[in-house]
């Protein structure tokens, strides 16, 4: 610059080689930033087509619990009396929250003397499991046919109460 604040021819060329070494700059910026997104969209398409994509959740199951059962009824079939049977049942929870699970409850639909069902955790995150358990003996005077209906409270809106059955016939 010269002294009375005007530029002098060298200090305009200089100028002019930074402005347009910003254009440059910046067309490369906004070229570099539309192949980001294009490329993005390419193969956030490709993803999303792809057969082995995990699917989120349904509309059905984000934000609600949904209690599945794999197997709900056990047969012991034919056992001394005296004999220990020992049944599990697995409760898984496939929603998107928490699934709580109430104290389990027996009724006795045929026979005597129902055992007492355990749960092993009673909060159950989504993708966990947990199991529902039991354990019959029978004594002498106790033989014959037994059938028992175990339900399980939930907080599943569409399985509010799960349902298991346990049957073994205890014989002399």
């Amino acid at each position: 610059m010269t002294k009375k604040g005007k530029r002098s021819p060298a200090d305009r060329g200089t100028r002019r080689q930074e402005q347009a070494s910003r254009r440059g700059l910046r067309a490369s910026l906004y070229a570099a930033s539309a192949l980001s997104l294009a490329l993005a969209g390419v193969f956030g398409a490709r993803a999303a087509l792809s057969p082995s994509a995990k699917s989120s959740p349904t509309p059905a199951t984000r934000g609600v619990p949904r209690a599945v059962a794999t197997s709900t009824a056990y047969k012991g079939g034919r056992v001394g009396v005296g004999t220990l049977i020992r049944a599990s049942y697995e409760i898984r929870n496939e929603g998107g929250a928490d699934l709580l699970l109430g104290p389990p409850s027996i009724r006795v639909e045929e026979g005597c003397c129902p055992p007492t069902p355990v749960l092993a955790k009673a909060r159950i995150r989504p993708g966990e499991r947990t199991t529902l358990s039991l354990a019959a003996l029978m004594h002498q005077g106790m033989a014959g046919p037994h059938l028992f209906v175990i339900e399980v409270p939930t907080s599943d809106p569409d399985r509010p109460v799960l349902t298991f059955t346990f049957e073994a016939e205890w014989v002399e």
